[in-house]
């Protein structure tokens, strides 16, 4: 089965890829206490039952599906959250992505007119509201998609006459002068039974303006059905992925070389990369970062103090990323020896680098 999953706490979805209509389709789960209660015991212990009964109720609609690709997407992409989500699965092939991706997944599906410009994202939850703008350019061979968040301390159980006034100014204070192709409501607190007139007669002022509670189980279900093309055409800048190259500069026969180790677009959970070296200099390794939309490249130099000071090129080391945020990570760099001419030794430093 193809499917994305939005786990939230108070609207979680799942939708499936139906091979023979060839689109994506958000299934009817079953709404009752028993829905409720499932959902605050996995938010509180673990998310294993959440997913499992999302999952059974989609394959009871689809019965010739079988599983294949899942892709779940969550609003607290940190390391700590998304380790517990992977801990408490037995899926073999599932995917965590954040809720920016799935919106930028969601867009890339929908109509060119409806993104060619800027699309704006209001989700409007008892945590509060928080606002992503996606704008899509060219970037090289590639798709550039940016989006930008903000969040604002909104009550979602305040009167709807003052919501209407709180969202108003926001809307005003983010989309003055700029041309926005879409806009779309999500969230608990874009329910049937509110009312933002203010608000929502400004927002529909020569925009299209759409509302829905599976606009993220819907992009991660797309995400799904078609990463690999998603990768090979598009880049996602956005708090998920990392902004930025960062490479080593090598020699190659001769010729000096940029060996980029991490790519400007990986989602950095994903991202835990080694490198075997074999060093010239035994004093330091530089790391140069190449940040999107910055013009000068930084180097970040790394002394080797504790290491054995031997000829040139009779060192080996290991060199390992792996990253904590999209915009932290840390480098381990371990001493190999060489061969039977140096047996490798305990020397080892770890540095931290914020992009």
């Amino acid at each position: 089965m193809i499917a994305g999953i939005c786990l939230a706490r108070d609207y979680s979805q799942i939708s499936v890829y139906n091979i023979t209509e060839n689109q994506v389709e958000t299934v009817k789960l079953p709404i009752g206490e028993d829905v409720t209660q499932i959902a605050n015991e996995c938010f509180a212990d673990d998310v294993s039952r959440i997913l499992e009964y999302m999952l059974s109720n989609a394959k009871a609609e689809f019965e010739d599906a079988t599983e294949d690709k899942i892709v779940v997407a969550v609003e607290n992409f940190t390391k700590e959250y998304l380790a517990k989500i992977s801990e408490s699965t037995d899926l073999p092939d599932i995917k965590l992505i954040g809720y920016n991706e799935a919106f930028i997944t969601y867009m890339l599906n929908q109509s060119r007119e409806l993104n060619s410009n800027v699309s704006v994202l209001f989700d409007f939850s008892a945590s509060g509201l928080r606002v992503s703008e996606l704008s899509i350019k060219s970037f090289g061979s590639k798709q550039l998609c940016y989006v930008e968040n903000a969040s604002y301390q909104i009550d979602i159980n305040s009167e709807d006459v003052l919501i209407s006034e709180q969202l108003l100014n926001v809307a005003t204070e983010l989309m003055f002068g700029k041309v926005i192709s879409s806009v779309y409501l999500t969230g608990e607190g874009f329910l049937d039974n509110r009312s933002y007139d203010t608000f929502i007669n400004y927002i529909c002022e020569r925009r299209r303006v759409f509302i829905g509670q599976n606009i993220y189980a819907q992009g991660a279900a797309y995400y799904a059905l078609m990463a690999d093309k998603l990768e090979a055409n598009y880049v996602y800048a956005c708090n998920e992925r990392i902004k930025a190259d960062v490479f080593v500069r090598i020699d190659e026969k001769g010729s000096e070389k940029d060996l980029r180790m991490v790519k400007c677009g990986s989602n950095w959970y994903y991202t835990n990369n080694q490198y075997d070296f074999i060093l010239d200099d035994c004093n330091t390794i530089n790391i140069y970062v190449d940040k999107l939309n910055e013009k000068e490249i930084k180097c970040y130099e790394i002394p080797l103090e504790d290491f054995p000071k031997r000829k040139p090129r009779t060192t080996r080391v290991g060199l390992e990323l792996e990253f904590e945020s999209d915009n932290t990570f840390t480098i381990t760099i371990k001493d190999k020896g060489f061969g039977e001419f140096y047996k490798a030794t305990k020397a080892n430093v770890t540095t931290n680098i914020t992009i």
